[in-house]
């Protein structure tokens, strides 16, 4: 068993989802919930984005690993669209980083646990935080990563701001060189950095 938050979750023929999980032991991995369509599903609420839980898994051979057990941990109400939109898009632009940035089933314990504290942080920011919560998530998912130690984004100046920012841009697109066929769907995120 390993900790896991969903990252994604997509449909997958009949009554199964294939979702991606970003887990604390493994890494990125993408599985397979058999039954998770069906109404009564257990696995269903916990595979919306951003849920947390602790899940068991059982590889299969060659194919995608078959999650067999989980036990809820959080659900983060306050990034669900109803919540507000500011944090529902931030919440999203999250998660999509860590799905584009991470190798699959590379694991980064460092990584998760600041995926969950930011997560948990954008919950209850007010509007005026989300944008340099963002930030410094990505800035810190950054060094993580390897690309250096990134500026701090304390500066009450918004000049100053504005100039690290275009820093943290540039960085951030050289972070994702290299993801470039999946990144071209990130690029509406990209462009509002």
């Amino acid at each position: 068993t390993t900790r896991a938050v969903a990252l994604r979750r997509s449909d997958w023929r009949e009554a199964d989802a294939l979702a991606t999980l970003y887990t604390e032991r493994l890494g990125r991995v993408r599985v397979r919930v058999i039954g998770a369509r069906h109404l009564t599903s257990k696995f269903a609420p916990w595979l919306e984005p951003g849920a947390e839980s602790e899940v068991r898994l059982h590889s299969r051979g060659r194919s995608w690993p078959v999650l067999t057990g989980i036990r809820p941990l959080r659900s983060l109400p306050g990034l669900r669209v109803g919540a507000g939109l500011a944090r529902f898009a931030a919440a999203c632009e999250v998660l999509e980083l860590v799905d584009l940035l991470f190798p699959a089933e590379e694991a980064h314990p460092e990584a998760y646990h600041l995926l969950t504290t930011t997560l948990e942080d954008l919950e209850f920011s007010r509007p005026e935080e989300i944008e340099v919560r963002v930030l410094r998530f990505m800035a810190a998912l950054l060094t993580v990563l390897g690309y250096g130690p990134i500026p701090d984004l304390a500066v009450r100046d918004r000049v100053r701001l504005d100039e690290k920012l275009t820093g943290l841009r540039r960085t951030l697109e050289a972070a994702l060189e290299p993801h470039l066929p999946r990144a071209r769907r990130a690029a509406g995120w990209l462009a509002r950095v």
